[in-house]
């Protein structure tokens, strides 16, 4: 990434009289680090350490850097986007804790995963925060399905709206649209927030009217009108032609649309390999190392917390189902730190 972050620590004086300061530990009030929002909370002020200082009582700071908590990768082996689990596992409504008999926590899901019960339906997908046993694991937020045993855990949440499907087969996966009007077929995951950057390699069946292909980042993956958004549409007839679309707001005026042109006749009909990168002032639309569209307003913001999405929605009645095929997804969240 060509992003750089430059964080500058200044310690004015050298000698603290009457103070007292404490570290405090905590796992903040939600989001990703480093977002200044993402604060320890009142409660966490019971988990505060000693402070560490050199020989000469110097102040001594040591801290992670994190610079890729959404990096993901997936080539789609296997047959199927969800994974059956070993044992039995329950899963209780409002609670976050999930626990097993006979399970493999450990050796068969990890934080990358979203979990539900087999009976619920795909809006309960839920991010697991943290893997503490094979027996025992944690979710990012309290489970919204219902309490009972018994679950499946995937790498991509969906979403089938009527009349379509999605498959795996011979590394590649396949969104067919199916031709029910207002119907919404796809994957997601959270990311991060930005920068971010995306390559895939995608080729579409046929470009025909009343539908609207997206690969992208969106705020909101279960909004018909996300909030933020930099991604790329795939919609008309003209199967050489993409558009770059950002958004800042739900509002129309804060939406932003550039139409490309692939370039040496390529069609989206064969595979092709695009990229997709979200920087601090920019977004850039990429085929092969070639820039093919930047948009520079209506830009998600710097905090906020994108979800990668792949989806087809009829805008009508198509006069057959469509369907998108990813043959992998690079999702690169890694920044560039200098520390002076």
């Amino acid at each position: 990434m060509s992003t750089t972050i430059i964080d500058k620590l200044m310690i004015i004086g050298d000698t603290i009289v009457g103070k007292m300061l404490r570290l405090v530990a905590g796992s903040g009030t939600g989001g990703f680090s480093p977002d200044p929002a993402n604060r320890p909370t009142s409660a966490d002020t019971n988990t505060a350490g000693p402070l560490n200082t050199d020989s000469v009582g110097n102040l001594s700071v040591r801290g992670q850097v994190l610079t890729d908590e959404g990096s993901f990768y997936d080539d789609f082996s296997g047959t199927s986007l969800i994974q059956t689990l070993t044992g039995t596992l329950t899963l209780t409504n409002g609670s976050a804790t999930v626990s097993g008999v006979g399970t493999l926590f450990t050796e068969e899901i990890n934080s990358q995963q979203y979990l539900k019960r087999t009976v619920d339906g795909e809006t309960v997908w839920t991010k697991i925060g943290r893997v503490t046993s094979n027996t025992e694991l944690e979710l990012s937020e309290p489970y919204t399905g219902t309490t009972g045993t018994g679950g499946h855990a995937t790498r991509w949440p969906t979403r089938t709206g009527a009349g379509g499907s999605i498959s795996v087969s011979s590394s590649e996966m396949t969104i067919a649209s199916g031709t029910t009007n207002g119907s919404v077929v796809g994957i997601s995951r959270e990311v991060d927030y930005p920068p971010i950057i995306v390559t895939f390699h995608i080729d579409l069946s046929q470009r025909i009217a009343n539908q609207e292909l997206k690969v992208g980042f969106v705020d909101d993956p279960s909004s018909a009108t996300p909030s933020r958004e930099a991604s790329v549409i795939f919609d008309g007839t003209n199967a050489s032609i993409i558009k770059l679309r950002t958004r800042s707001s739900a509002d129309a005026a804060d939406m932003f649309e550039q139409s490309a042109v692939l370039p040496g006749a390529v069609l989206t009909s064969v595979e092709t390999h695009l990229s997709l990168e979200i920087a601090g002032d920019s977004v850039t639309l990429m085929f092969e190392a070639q820039v093919l569209a930047r948009n520079d307003e209506h830009l998600p913001g710097p905090y906020d917390v994108m979800h990668f999405v792949a989806q087809t929605k009829n805008t009508g009645v198509p006069a057959s189902s469509t369907n998108l095929i990813l043959g992998d997804v690079h999702i690169n969240n890694v920044n560039n730190v200098t520390i002076t």
